[in-house]
């Protein structure tokens, strides 16, 4: 390998911003992980009143979270639906906060304040509150059906030459372009987006669908993509790809033990059928024997 010297300062910029970054949450995992272990060595119930004071000194934050039901997946952008869903493993019981969850800004943990049975209020109690989701879910799905009809468009444009970031421009959209990446090293901006899984599997000039995130609607349009040309007889390529193998071998030794158990009770096969019947013959013959016959 050949040492690189980063003498350029915004590339060394960028990469002190990277670090600092995967550092920051870092910490904040870590910080995470010491207050579950607080909670849980200090026996913390849900209603103590010293909870506040653990999650200052944790330098955490809180901030209560509109109730879901079990199986929703409603989008909250400091919440992963795993996290969402772990909680309801911690509605009874002592333990009332989730496993870690990681998000782009950190590490965040749900503490489950209560169970809100299942019941069907009076329509008066709950039509503000249902004209406001139902307005608010006719918002998101013309969002959407604008999004796929602007979609559209771009992309025609596109196809007939036009540049996509003029264009993009002139629709009232706000363009970021991105440096150039490796694919198994992306932006965290691009990672922890919804759109990744779109984008890895789009080839130039192709337009991803828009994902709505928050209060916003994303498209990436990719601009380039190269796949590298890999001299399988460079030996630095041939000294990569045997770290990668010796690697996988170090992980994988269980594969081999179960292959070889495999075959070992493969070839027992008819053993165990014989076995088998025997087992039953005997059975059979033994309740034959000690049936009580009626006098």
């Amino acid at each position: 390998m050949v040492p690189v010297t980063l003498d350029d300062p915004e590339i060394r910029e960028r990469v002190l911003n990277d670090f600092r970054l995967e550092r920051a949450t870092r910490l904040a995992r870590e910080a995470s992980d010491a207050f579950l272990g607080e909670l849980w060595d200090a026996n913390v119930t849900r209603n103590a009143a010293n909870l506040g004071e653990i999650v200052s000194r944790f330098g955490g934050v809180t901030r209560e979270v509109a109730p879901f039901a079990r199986g929703e997946t409603a989008f909250d952008p400091m919440i992963p639906n795993t996290t969402r869903q772990n909680a309801w493993m911690f509605v009874e019981g002592e333990r009332f906060y989730t496993d870690i969850g990681q998000t782009r800004d950190g590490a965040v943990v749900l503490l489950v304040q209560e169970l809100i049975p299942a019941h069907l209020p009076a329509f008066e109690a709950v039509s503000e509150q249902v004209r406001a989701d139902w307005i608010q879910q006719e918002r998101r799905t013309l969002f959407a059906d604008a999004g796929e009809q602007l979609r559209a468009e771009l992309q025609q444009a596109v196809a007939d030459g036009y540049d996509f970031e003029e264009l993009a421009s002139q629709s009232g959209l706000a363009v970021e372009r991105l440096d150039a990446f490796q694919g198994n090293n992306p932006p965290r901006n691009l990672l922890m987006s919804n759109a990744w899984s779109q984008v890895r599997n789009l080839y130039p000039g192709e337009l991803s669908r828009m994902t709505m995130e928050a209060d916003r609607g994303i498209f990436v349009y990719v601009v380039d993509r190269v796949r590298p040309d890999v001299n399988f007889e460079d030996p630095e390529v041939l000294a990569e790809m045997e770290a990668g193998q010796l690697a996988r071998r170090s992980t994988a030794g269980w594969l081999v033990v179960s292959e070889i158990a495999n075959a070992r009770l493969a070839s027992l096969g008819d053993c165990f059928e014989l076995f088998h019947d025997a087992t039953r013959n005997y059975s059979s013959e033994r309740r034959r024997n000690f049936t009580a016959k009626p006098i």
